[in-house]
């Protein structure tokens, strides 16, 4: 072998060993960032009551959902503090209120966003909270429809604002969300046969059934954390 063989050859071991030890490092360092950065109650900034958040929620659907919407934002919930401790008020399995440190763990490695309505009174708050609570042990919509028998994430904190006279986000048509991936689309082949404007023979398949919901109207997470009149908190998403 000439020395510009071995050369060569040198160089290409090295060439492979990087093409194996940076994509390590960089996880490494990912995941040291993550755990470094995990939220908890304690480091958060003061909380206030009507504070908005956000979370990458560990549920099945959450690929589908993020897929769709275009963000890691996938589930959403509002502070109330009962004795100095923050609770969030949220539809989940159902309408409930969970300790905001359960809630964290909840989520995504640690994942937190927290967003403030600034020129909203304290009393708008609470009647929000009290809304929330009378709603209390509605069941989860899985089909994300209108109406208030049962409630999504986003639709329960979008409509405990708007009983306390506060718009959050804007809405937009199931249509408009990206549905063509095979997440999605598992997502709605599970369903469509359940919804209440699809089954018992309304559709003949997802594709119909689609086709008749499109038009309905869907608050995201994502459309209420846009909202232009809240204001950042706190946050440990690389990019929110």
């Amino acid at each position: 072998m000439t020395a510009a063989d071995a050369d060569i050859k040198n160089r290409r071991r090295k060439i492979l060993a990087a093409v194996f030890i940076v994509p390590l490092l960089v996880l490494a360092g990912l995941t040291l960032w993550g755990y470094l950065s995990w939220a908890t109650p304690a480091a958060l900034p003061p909380l206030r009551d009507g504070d908005i958040v956000f979370n990458t929620s560990r549920a099945r659907q959450t690929l589908a959902v993020g897929i769709a919407t275009g963000s890691p934002l996938t589930h959403v919930g509002f502070i109330r503090h009962k004795n100095g401790v923050p609770y969030v008020m949220e539809a989940s399995a159902d309408t409930r209120e969970t300790p905001l440190d359960v809630w964290i763990e909840t989520g995504f490695a640690g994942r937190l966003l927290v967003l403030r309505l600034p020129d909203v009174p304290a009393a708008k708050s609470a009647a929000a909270i009290r809304w929330a609570e009378k709603n209390f042990g509605r069941p989860y919509d899985i089909f994300f429809a209108p109406g208030h028998d049962a409630f999504y994430c986003s639709e329960f904190v979008e409509a405990a604002f708007a009983a306390a006279g506060v718009q959050l986000g804007t809405t937009e048509t199931l249509a408009a969300l990206h549905l063509t991936s095979a997440p999605v689309r598992a997502l709605i082949g599970e369903r469509w046969q359940r919804h209440p404007r699809c089954k018992g023979g309304q559709a003949k398949d997802a594709d119909d059934c689609l086709s008749k919901i499109g038009a309905l109207d869907i608050i995201t997470p994502v459309s209420i954390a846009r909202d232009a009149a809240l204001v950042r908190v706190y946050s440990n998403y690389l990019f929110w």
